[in-house]
């Protein structure tokens, strides 16, 4: 049901994990800046991919947002996650791809796909930003069908033990930052978040990283239990607001705390401002009431046209 089967690539991945780590834990301790694959080693193509009719609903049972005659908004993501994953897990890419954490999530959908709609999806790394906690990876995904762009997403990876090194500083100045409002207060929905949720996600979207389907494995990287995967998270949220969106959309989200399986969660709704028909959305934890922990921040608005 996740197309392409993705578990090899990740298998692949663990084995290198050791090796990779090691490698960037040095760098970082030498204040030598992470350095990323250039040219053909920096991008990753697949082409004449889509979501089946098959896979589409299982995504739909996966989030629990009703099955609609197009893919949600976060559909693609499938075709774009399958191309990171192979680009992240190559050898010639130095970050180890298990302990990457997806912090934030840009999409920019300018129509809507129809399940079975053939596309290219093309995904760049771009050089590393500065965090806190270590470097931010991000890599662009562009789905195009001909010459035509129906779909672009930015996904930023922290890596905690990278450096992004000196310069980075200037090149994070010429980005424009993900802008969020404060987080949405006003509960719409309550959730329990099925213990299942991690394992069906995960089958329909090849991310089988094992924090999200074994307590076991998440409590050994640091977690209270197993924890829900960001994206089902947002697609989840979404689904509460995207049938009043048009084909063309816009949703920037950033993840907090870590959502446990099996807890209790409010989904909070608030219009966004400013006359463009948007929404705010925030996850967070508690019930009956939205407590202080902050599970995802994300707006969702129709795409301005371009200028």
């Amino acid at each position: 049901m996740s197309g392409r089967s993705l578990t090899p690539v990740y298998a692949r991945a663990v084995l290198s994990a050791r090796r990779k780590g090691a490698a960037v834990r040095a760098a970082a301790a030498a204040g030598e800046p992470l350095v990323l694959p250039s040219g053909p080693g920096s991008a990753l193509v697949h082409t004449g991919v889509s979501v089946s009719a098959d896979r589409a609903a299982a995504l739909a049972r996966a989030t629990g947002v009703p099955l609609r005659p197009v893919l949600p908004v976060l559909g693609p993501h499938l075709l774009a996650f399958a191309a990171q994953l192979e680009l992240l897990s190559a050898d010639a890419f130095p970050l180890p791809l298990p302990g990457l954490v997806h912090v934030t999530q840009l999409v920019r959908q300018h129509r809507a796909l129809a399940p079975g709609e053939r596309v290219d999806v093309r995904v760049t790394a771009r050089r590393p930003l500065p965090h806190t906690k270590g470097a931010v990876v991000e890599l662009e995904s562009v789905l195009t069908s001909g010459s035509e762009v129906v779909w672009e997403g930015t996904s930023g990876y922290l890596a905690r033990d990278a450096s992004a090194g000196p310069g980075a500083a200037a090149a994070s100045e010429r980005r424009p930052p993900l802008e969020l409002p404060g987080p949405a207060s006003r509960t719409a929905a309550r959730w329990l978040v099925p213990t299942g949720a991690g394992r069906r996600y995960a089958a329909v979207s090849g991310d089988v990283n094992p924090i999200h389907l074994s307590a076991l494995a998440a409590r050994a990287s640091g977690f209270r239990g197993a924890i829900a995967h960001g994206m089902w998270t947002l697609a989840r949220a979404l689904g509460q607001v995207e049938p009043q969106l048009g084909p063309a959309v816009e949703v920037r989200a950033r993840w907090g705390s870590a959502l446990l399986l099996g807890s209790r969660a409010a989904l909070c709704v608030e219009p966004l401002g400013g006359g463009r028909g948007g929404w705010s959305l925030a996850v967070r934890s508690g019930s009956p009431q939205p407590g202080a922990r902050v599970h995802l921040t994300a707006v969702t608005a129709p795409l301005a046209p371009p200028s």
